[in-house]
C-alpha cells in the first residue's frame, strides 16, 4: 500500500503542547534517554538502530513498544520494521483494520520480575513512523499440535482499496488531526502446489 497525498502532512512530526519532547541527556549509557510526555511524565527510551538504505527509506518505519510495570517508569523501545506482521487467528479479526487494532492491544508479560518481585506487566506496540509504502504480512500459518506441523488457515480477511490507519494504533507522541491513509496497489497470495 502506498501513502496517499492527503496523509503526507508534516504536522505529525512537529511536537505540540501535549506531545512528548526528548531530553538530550542520557539516563545512563546503557539505559537510553528520558522522554517527557503529557503531565511531565518521563519514560526511559531505548532505540534499536538499523542502517539506512533505499529499501528502509521506501518500506521501513518505526514501532514504539511500551512496557508498563506497576511502580516503575514505562520502558519504551523504538525498533525498525519493514513489513508489519499481523496475526489474524482471533475470531474477532475479520478485516485488516481489525488485525491492526489487535496488533496494538496490550498483552500481558508473564513472570515479569521487578524490584518488587513478580508483577503484572503489560506490553503495547504502537506505530511511531510510517513509510511511503506499507507492507502488511498476514500470518496465515499456525502450528497444529495434533499433526505436529504448520497448517495454513484460509480465513477470509476483508480489505479495500484504501486503508485509513486507526488513530489508536499511532504512537501517542505522533497523533494528529489528519488521518494516515494508504492506497492499495498490490498484493501477493501463496497457493501451494498439490
Amino acid at each position: 500500500m502506498s501513502r496517499t497525498e492527503s496523509s503526507r502532512s508534516t504536522s505529525a512530526t512537529r511536537p505540540t503542547d501535549g506531545d512528548a519532547a526528548e531530553i538530550a541527556r542520557p539516563v545512563s549509557p546503557s539505559d537510553g534517554w528520558l522522554e517527557v510526555g503529557k503531565k511531565q511524565k518521563t519514560n526511559v527510551v531505548r532505540n534499536t538502530e538499523t542502517r539506512e538504505s533505499a529499501v528502509t527509506r521506501m518500506f521501513g518505519g518505526t514501532l514504539r513498544s511500551i512496557l508498563h510495570a506497576p511502580g516503575q517508569k514505562d520502558s519504551v523501545t523504538l525498533e525498525p520494521y519493514q513489513p508489519i506482521q499481523l496475526d489474524i487467528q482471533s475470531p474477532n479479526v475479520k478485516s485488516i483494520t481489525d488485525a491492526l487494532r489487535q496488533f496494538n492491544e496490550p498483552e500481558p508479560v508473564p513472570e515479569y520480575r521487578s524490584s518488587k518481585g513478580v508483577v503484572a506487566a503489560t506490553k503495547q506496540v504502537f506505530i511511531e513512523t510510517f513509510p511511503p509504502v506499507l507492507i502488511l504480512h498476514l500470518k496465515r500459518f499456525v502450528y497444529d499440535h495434533v499433526a505436529h506441523d504448520s497448517v495454513k488457515k484460509n480465513k477470509p480477511i476483508a480489505y479495500g482499496t484504501e486503508l485509513v490507519i486507526p488513530q489508536e494504533i499511532i504512537s501517542p507522541t505522533k497523533r494528529s488531526g489528519s488521518a494516515v491513509k494508504y492506497r492499495l496497489f498490490g498484493g501477493t497470495f501463496n497457493f501451494p502446489l498439490q
